[in-house]
């Protein structure tokens, strides 16, 4: 059983260090990337977007998948605590590892033949792409703000049992004497 426990709770716990970095590059993306490329050429806006298109795609590949089983794994072994939070465990976990795992169905569903047509346009210049990065960058808001909702979920499961994962994962033995 505390075995189970210490892998559930190490689960949790590196499961929303990786959303977390997920969540804020694809929120960073949003927010500050994206909006930039405006200021740019349109020739120039397309390179630049392709860049920064098959960087994140990169990371976001090696992360995801990772993240949605670590979540996924925690919901179907976590034991239920007492209180509002915990008392759902399973429930916020698993819907917290569908929150992951709905970035690749997103794209592969309703962003990839967009990001196919917007990447073919790097070798047809005098393509229109500015309408297809617009598109992109909505469709792009999507899998952000489920993505960061996913991480304010884990961190809010996670922290509803603070004192038990730094006690019991990482086995720290407090001193509460004052001498």
């Amino acid at each position: 059983m505390t075995s189970r426990n210490t892998y559930v709770d190490i689960a949790r716990a590196v499961g929303t260090v990786g959303l977390g970095l997920t969540a804020g590059a694809m929120a960073g993306q949003s927010l500050f990337a994206y909006p930039m490329l405006r200021s740019l050429a349109s020739n120039e806006r397309l390179h630049a977007w392709n860049v920064l298109f098959e960087v994140s795609a990169g990371v976001f590949q090696l992360v995801i998948t990772p993240t949605a089983l670590l979540f996924a794994s925690a919901a179907v072994l976590a034991q239920p605590g007492s209180g509002t939070v915990s008392g759902n465990r399973r429930t916020i976990l698993g819907a917290v590892a569908a929150s992951v795992a709905f970035v690749p169905a997103w794209t592969r569903l309703y962003m990839w033949s967009n990001i196919q047509w917007t990447r073919k346009a790097l070798y047809a210049p005098g393509r229109q792409t500015d309408a297809a990065i617009a598109r992109w960058e909505r469709q792009h808001r999507v899998r952000a703000t489920v993505v960061v909702l996913g991480f304010v979920a884990a961190v809010v499961e996670l922290f509803s049992s603070a004192p038990s994962i730094s006690a019991h994962t990482f086995n720290i033995r407090f001193n509460t004497s004052l001498s």
